[in-house]
């Protein structure tokens, strides 16, 4: 059981976060909750906090200590919301098919 003590406790961290920066989220916006969304999210910024992080741990062992663990998972959850964030947005401004007629030229 002490085996698996860090990675409930990460675990536990990760999702406090994604909460949080949903909420921050839904009170910015201030129209009604769609929870569907919302969960969606939630999921979103666990996992690419969790892979932001992970990425950090194999650069630099010692992000994973405790004293500076807590402030690390805080800005990776944060930082990978707002990356996928702007990914999504720059996504959704592209014209795909006007993409494609001009690399065919039409």
């Amino acid at each position: 059981m002490e085996r698996y003590r860090g990675f409930v406790e990460e675990g536990m961290i990760f999702m406090i976060m994604s909460i949080f920066t949903v909420l921050k989220q839904m009170l910015r916006e201030g129209d009604d909750v769609d929870w569907k969304k919302s969960l969606i999210k939630v999921f979103t910024n666990l996992v690419a906090g969790w892979g932001f992080y992970s990425f950090l741990l194999a650069y630099k062992p010692w992000y994973g200590e405790y004293p500076q663990k807590i402030g690390v998972i805080m800005v990776m959850v944060y930082a990978g919301s707002k990356l996928i964030d702007i990914f999504v947005d720059t996504v959704y401004k592209f014209d795909f098919k006007e993409i494609i007629k001009r690399w065919m030229g039409l």
